[in-house]
């Protein structure tokens, strides 16, 4: 999940370095890239394969492309739609991505039937005080922003998400592997829930991997947007990956919303990815 995007995201760690926060960020934008194509959610109750050629994720009831770069674009989409139809998948979401090989993988994806989905921008950020007073959260007591600590508040932020993102819910098998997370010391997973004029808002997360803090998961139900319920979990999760130690944050925003927001935050923006989308039929019968 990005934000208010695909499930939570969980790359390696990427140092980036800056010279403090004046507005930009001076980012190693390969290496923030390169760690963008291995960001991906497997929870328990997923299948994660890698060949030489792509990876593929396969979640309950739906399958995605994390990346591809192969020399046989055609035969290899006809391979996996035919695998994830057979496995029972309503849909294939494939990534294309700086790297993606053959180049034209987005026109080809479309001339097979795949639509245009989601467009996220990958965003960095070196935490700092300064850097985090430039977020701008709102200050007033409407707007609340507390820390999942059990299962109901787990349970809520993922429901959050799932209706914001237009999702199934979480699986009991994924909550009870959120609640086992949520003991690691040092923190390696958290999530947020938001609160504006008492009613639950919205949900975030975030994943420490080193001193990087991966943010994911940004939800703002709409009847609550424009109330800086997104800037105020945003400052949350960035204050936290500052008390960690951590040196930096990564991001993947959607372009139509949480992108320009978290560029006016002083995020800069070092590359794009593109979901195409396959609604898929059922196998026909043997």
């Amino acid at each position: 999940m990005g934000e208010e995007g695909p499930r939570s995201p969980d790359p390696r760690g990427v140092p980036v370095s800056g010279t403090g926060y004046d507005g930009t960020v001076a980012v190693d934008v390969d290496r923030v890239m390169e760690a963008v194509r291995d960001w991906v959610w497997v929870p328990v109750d997923a299948s994660d394969v890698s060949t030489s050629e792509l990876r593929v994720i396969a979640y309950p009831g739906w399958w995605s492309v994390q990346w591809s770069c192969t020399d046989r674009l055609d035969a290899l989409v006809e391979e996996t739609v035919a695998h994830a139809r057979a496995a029972g998948a309503d849909r294939l979401v494939w990534w294309v991505r700086p790297g993606t090989e053959p180049a034209d993988t987005a026109h080809r994806l479309l001339a097979r039937g795949f639509g245009p989905g989601e467009t996220l921008d990958v965003l960095a950020l070196e935490v700092t005080a300064e850097s985090l007073a430039g977020i701008g959260a709102p200050t007033g007591g409407d707007v609340v922003v507390r820390t999942a600590t059990d299962g109901p508040s787990l349970r809520l932020a993922g429901e959050i998400a799932a209706e914001v993102f237009d999702e199934p819910p979480p699986t009991p098998a994924q909550l009870a592997e959120s609640a086992a997370q949520l003991a690691d010391r040092p923190w390696r997973y958290r999530r947020w829930v938001v609160s504006v004029d008492g009613a639950p808002a919205g949900s975030a997360g975030a994943t420490r991997t080193g001193d990087v803090v991966r943010l994911w998961g940004g939800a703002v139900r709409s009847a609550a947007r424009g109330r800086g319920a997104y800037r105020a979990l945003l400052a949350a999760r960035c204050e936290a990956a500052l008390v960690a130690g951590a040196s930096s944050v990564i991001v993947q925003g959607r372009v139509e919303t949480s992108a320009p927001i978290l560029r006016r935050a002083g995020f800069q923006v070092c590359g794009q990815v593109v979901g195409f989308e396959l609604r898929l039929d059922p196998s026909p019968p043997g």
